[in-house]
């Protein structure tokens, strides 16, 4: 039997809480989790890639079967090539849900890759990167929302 593979895809900018507890619940569920973060040409980042990298890397390295890298074109051609069989996503709330079962659809239909969406535990609906940012850039504590690796760095 195979092993079953799982991908996180995302910005990770930066790596939050709820990217933390995706990827532990993640890890119960495969046997391996790799973290990928994928570059997205239309987007502005608060963290350059290897910034970005070294703070996924701190949270995946808490968990024995997780792993963190770097997807540089579609999240499918990476999955094809590592052997991942199993994307998971997070949905906060029905807008999410709604916006990953499309790309859940259009990722099986070009890549056969199959799509988990985890819903977001209660005590990290109000997290997300967008969040993370603006408390960095007021300077306000970030233990809400950030693990302490990923505030060390």
């Amino acid at each position: 039997m195979s092993k079953k593979i799982a991908m996180i895809a995302g910005s990770f900018d930066p790596a939050t809480k709820g990217h933390e507890r995706m990827i532990l619940r993640a890890a119960g569920m495969f046997d391996e989790v790799i973290a990928v973060i994928c570059e997205n040409s239309t987007k502005k980042y608060m963290f350059d890639l290897d910034t970005r990298l070294r703070m996924l890397r701190a949270v995946c390295e808490k968990v024995s079967n997780a792993k963190a890298d770097v997807c540089y074109g579609l999240a499918v051609d990476y999955a094809r090539d590592h052997g991942v069989r199993f994307l998971v996503r997070g949905a906060r709330n029905g807008s999410d849900f709604d916006f990953e079962m499309q790309y859940a659809n259009i990722n099986r239909h070009i890549g056969t890759i199959d799509t988990v969406i985890l819903p977001s535990e209660e005590e990290y609906l109000h997290v997300s990167s967008s969040f993370a940012r603006e408390l960095i850039k007021y300077g306000s504590n970030l233990s809400a929302a950030l693990p302490r690796e990923v505030i060390e760095i």
